[in-house]
């Protein structure tokens, strides 16, 4: 979900591991050479989510790299076996009020959530968890947040993983 840590988990991870990180949306940002918030307004939710599982299909080759995916991605079309058929995914699982407490208080507002305001944005979040969770509970780590510190986050992580395989 939006708000979880993904970015902040995944760089954290990526610098423990020595592997690369790299964020969906700057493919797609370099792809259309505009802003997240720019191509979502301008297209729209359905082209926006072709762009971002076309850019999700550009890092089928890369190796050593954390990826930190959109929140809607997972839930898009087969985006998640994808997914899990090439790598280690986690699902940050985070509590509705945390993810409400992260959007509210953004410095920017996010494209999905403009012109919603307080109860607007908990309904929100409370919809697109009941669509996006089933598909988020596939990952192969299910991590709750919050939790003392990012860094202990990325060590249970991967404790777990190494514990499973």
């Amino acid at each position: 979900m939006p708000g979880c840590g993904k970015t902040t988990f995944g760089k954290k991870l990526a610098k423990l591991l020595h592997y690369d990180f790299l964020d969906i949306d700057s493919i797609i940002e370099e792809m259309n050479a505009a802003t997240i918030a720019s191509i979502f307004t301008s297209v729209g939710e359905e082209v926006f989510r072709k762009n971002e599982q076309a850019a999700l299909y550009q890092t089928e080759l890369l190796q050593r790299t954390v990826i930190a995916t959109g929140g809607g991605c997972a839930a898009y079309e087969n985006n998640m076996e994808w997914m899990l058929n090439r790598g280690l995914t986690i699902y940050l699982n985070a509590p509705i009020a945390l993810i409400y407490d992260r959007l509210t208080g953004a410095k920017t507002e996010r494209p999905m959530l403009k012109g919603l305001k307080n109860e607007g944005i908990r309904d929100f979040i409370i919809q697109k968890l009941a669509e996006r969770e089933p598909k988020y509970l596939l990952s192969d780590l299910i991590i709750q947040v919050p939790i003392k510190s990012t860094k202990t986050l990325v060590e249970q992580s991967i404790k777990t993983y190494l514990e499973d395989t």
